[in-house]
């Protein structure tokens, strides 16, 4: 087995990214002349019974079949017994060893995943028992030690997992380190993780943003910001934060805090210098903080929080958000018109610190996030708490957050537009997007409409795979005939 070179398949996908992944991977595999590509029997059951990839020329292994010791249930009994230890150590200490500073990279990863697990685990109440994070630890100890003897039983060229955080984390993490090429998704784009650091959808290669920079023309981007403005972008989360109309004036030239949500992962990229463990933590010290300011706060909840099944409101109450100088603030209000009159943006790393950006406005952010190197010196990154207190407590003037250099805002501009006009292939085939909360209904609406859209469209295949091999990261057939 670890003399034939092989692909590797984890099973994290959602069922409809398959109709567009799995092509791309056959056509990979033929490319790079390797004849086997490992996966789950989750993944292989899905295909078999589906004559859109039975016109494929694919046969998949099931890899417990290769290594049927390891997937047992004595072999998990057995690791999870002398994993014990480590474990109660782990429980009580896992915020400490996120944040700290001198493990390895490789480490550091496994540790955030497991709190990544955790929390993505807890319940409406935004609540989870001692003994369920200790099976989510026993469960993550486990999947690192199967991790690596798949790396030492089989000679893989390319893993494709779906996601780069929670269990999945763990695969990226071992995978990278020995030098496999792994190929995260997100957003309808395929991207190639670096192997000691961490990249995401919206991180944009240097060569690619180089030749794009060349061709895009300035009414290209502030043509397709206007329509965002107003909500009609192709980014889902800007559309329905950026409608709405003002009601009053009672909300503006005041200071936003941009949530997200808060059981999703801030770890698509770890930023090991940032002062807050997650989103919770940065959350509840923020509102300690902001309590004792002489002027207003908004809370802007995520657009996708319900998608997601979360009710965020419901942590805030639970931490006592409620001051005479908080709010969250009203629907009805549009990030077009909060980006235009705000004193102050905060946001962990969400997409809110690059419109921000492009609004003319200095955002405070928490964690890096993606693109940060083109605009580090653009934003206020509190290097401690201190730093981060002043910037939230002073009374400072409205200008001490205005940036007035037009090119950084046109900047701004440029890269939202590559993120959500080249770096995602949603518009080639008329997809959307797949949330917790999306019904079976809709789920099997878009399987249908894939399957029709993706019917002999083998340039759209070649396309990403090209592109993927190119520039690290899959491009938009449209894009690529316009920019490349």
């Amino acid at each position: 087995m670890r003399d034939d070179k092989s692909i590797f398949i984890y099973n994290d996908f959602e069922e409809t990214d398959l109709y567009w992944i799995i092509p791309i991977i056959i056509r990979l595999a033929k490319k790079k002349k390797i004849n086997k590509v490992f996966t789950y029997n989750s993944i292989i059951s899905i295909l078999e019974k589906d004559e859109f990839f039975q016109k494929k020329e694919i046969l998949l292994k099931d890899i417990t079949k290769e290594l049927p010791f390891y997937f047992g249930v004595f072999f998990k009994f057995f690791a999870s017994f002398f994993n014990l230890l480590k474990a109660v150590r782990i429980i009580f200490n896992l915020e400490s060893l996120v944040l700290n500073k001198k493990s390895n990279w490789l480490t550091t990863q496994i540790f955030h995943s497991i709190l990544d697990t955790i929390n993505v685990n807890k319940n409406k109440n935004f609540k989870i028992s001692n003994i369920k994070k200790f099976k989510i630890i026993l469960k993550s100890l486990y999947e690192l030690k199967i991790a690596n003897i798949l790396i030492k039983s089989f000679n893989f060229r390319y893993a494709f997992i779906g996601n780069s955080v929670y269990y999945s984390r763990i695969y990226v993490a071992v995978f990278r380190d020995s030098s496999i090429n792994v190929i995260n998704h997100a957003q309808y784009g395929l991207y190639i993780q670096p192997k000691k650091r961490d990249s995401s959808w919206g991180e944009i290669n240097e060569i690619l943003y180089n030749k794009i920079n060349k061709k895009i023309k300035k009414i290209d981007f502030n043509n397709y910001f206007k329509l965002r403005s107003k909500g009609q972008g192709i980014y889902e989360d800007s559309k329905s934060s950026f409608k709405g109309k003002l009601k009053s004036n009672n909300e503006l030239n005041h200071n936003f805090i941009f949530l997200h949500v808060f059981k999703d992962s801030p770890f698509h990229i770890i930023d090991r210098r940032r002062i807050f463990v997650d989103y919770f933590d940065w959350i509840k010290k923020t509102i300690s903080i902001i309590k004792n300011s002489e002027e207003k706060w908004f809370l802007k909840i995520h657009p996708s929080a319900r998608a997601w099944g979360e009710d965020s409101k419901k942590f805030l109450d639970s931490i006592n958000y409620k001051s005479k100088n908080i709010s969250i603030v009203s629907n009805h209000l549009s990030n077009n018109l909060i980006f235009r009159n705000a004193k102050r943006i905060i946001t962990f790393s969400g997409t809110s610190y690059l419109e921000s950006i492009a609004y003319g406005i200095k955002p405070i952010i928490i964690s890096e996030p993606p693109t940060f190197s083109k605009f580090s010196k653009n934003v206020f990154k509190p290097r401690n708490f201190e730093e981060y207190n002043f910037l939230l407590s002073k009374n400072l003037n409205t200008n001490y957050f205005r940036q007035k250099n037009s090119s950084i805002n046109d900047k701004a501009k440029k890269i939202i537009y590559i993120r959500e006009k080249i770096l995602t292939n949603l518009k080639d085939f008329d997809g959307y997007l797949i949330y917790k909360n999306t019904s079976s209904k809709r789920k099997n609406l878009l399987r249908e409409l894939l399957k029709k859209n993706l019917s002999n469209r083998e340039h759209l295949f070649e396309n990403y795979l090209d592109t993927l091999l190119k520039f690290n990261h899959s491009i938009s057939l449209k894009s690529k005939n316009k920019f490349l």
